[in-house]
């Protein structure tokens, strides 16, 4: 029963998921991606012209490393955390506090807009908005959500957005329920 009716509801409007902030990241590793062969070899792709949004709680808009890039918006939070500061600087920062502390696109511009509702900004046009970054979690889903169609429908209103999704602290973890309860990622093992 309980597997009929828990798709049927979450595709209510009046359903909320509650975010909760990731843990602060320790450090940063542009080698994963090889983000850092594109910055040596390709150094003019740095996110010039780009507007990055970040999703979650605001981030430290005096940061040395993202000064004079940071767009406000009356989507930012009002509480800002260590956790956005870090993902603004892995995004977009300009390596100036560190050497080695540059971000993915240190060209971009950046704007806050806070993940205190979960449904899309209303204005990602009018801000010019590329790409939008969400560093937060919820809980594993199995399903495509209310959520899902809502980000989905924005990148068709705005076909030149792009939402990253991290995978948050949980991203190895598997669905308790439904059809992908217990499956693990393999890792390319």
């Amino acid at each position: 029963m309980k597997d009929l009716i828990l798709p049927c509801c979450i595709l209510l409007p009046c359903l909320l998921y509650a975010q909760q902030e990731e843990f602060s990241v320790p450090g940063q590793n542009l080698f994963v991606n090889k983000i850092n062969v594109v910055q040596k070899f390709d150094p003019w792709l740095n996110g010039s012209g780009i507007t990055v949004s970040i999703k979650e709680y605001g981030f430290d808009t005096t940061d040395v490393d993202l000064r004079g890039r940071v767009i406000a918006s009356p989507n930012a939070s009002t509480n800002q955390t260590t956790h956005a500061s870090i993902i603004a600087s892995l995004v977009g920062g300009a390596g100036n506090a560190n050497l080695r502390g540059g971000g993915a696109a240190p060209g971009c511009q950046l704007v806050s807009s806070s993940f205190e509702g979960l449904q899309p900004d209303a204005d990602y046009g009018s801000q010019n908005i590329s790409v939008q970054n969400h560093s937060y979690g919820v809980d594993i889903q199995n399903w495509y959500g209310a959520g899902a169609l809502a980000y989905d429908r924005t990148t068709t209103e705005y076909p030149g957005l792009l939402h990253v999704f991290s995978a948050g602290n949980k991203g190895d973890s598997s669905s308790l329920s439904g059809t992908y309860a217990g499956i693990r990622i393999n890792h390319g093992r």
